[in-house]
């Protein structure tokens, strides 16, 4: 077989969960994480792992499962936290803010956004901010806040341009 090794099966399980996080098609995301926890838990893939818990969570809240869905978010990024993995922490903490937004909770995403933005000035990682952008944006629509919003929707959509990400750009319309 071309991928026999459990790291390259874990990675490509939890790419494509992810994927299908981005695509809201939260049921073939819920399968692909827990067929990659399975794999994980058999080989004791402590990483690999923690990046399907984040898949889980952010499927079983797209499909309403907020609470359940933001408590496996919010424990996966804390582990990664304190592994010192820092890898693609910004898109972690949209799925955080989108479901405070999802919950009614335009206070405690935009306090989430607040730490991811300070990530992106840290570490000049910009691959995902136009969806910070966006989920800003549906934030302060949610808090009546619509011409705030919607600068933050042209942001998103001017940085998505700039960087190519025309997905990035779609959502941000």
């Amino acid at each position: 077989p071309i991928l026999d090794d459990p790291h390259d099966i874990a990675f490509t399980q939890n790419l494509g969960a992810g994927f299908h996080v981005l695509l809201r098609d939260p049921d073939t995301a819920i399968e692909m994480a827990k067929a990659c926890l399975e794999l994980c838990d058999q080989y004791s893939l402590v990483q690999e792992r923690q990046w399907a818990t984040i898949w889980l969570g952010a499927a079983l809240a797209e499909k309403g499962r907020l609470k359940e869905g933001l408590a496996l978010v919010r424990a996966s990024v804390q582990a990664q936290s304190a592994m010192q993995a820092q890898i693609s922490f910004t898109h972690y903490l949209s799925l955080i803010a989108d479901i405070h937004c999802k919950a009614g909770e335009p206070d405690e995403g935009l306090t989430v956004l607040d730490e991811a933005f300070r990530i992106c000035g840290r570490t000049g990682e910009t691959f995902f901010k136009p969806e910070l952008l966006r989920i800003q944006g549906e934030l302060l629509l949610r808090k009546g806040a619509p011409a705030e919003a919607e600068s933050c929707f042209l942001g998103a959509i001017e940085l998505a341009q700039a960087q190519q990400a025309k997905f990035l750009e779609l959502r941000a319309t």
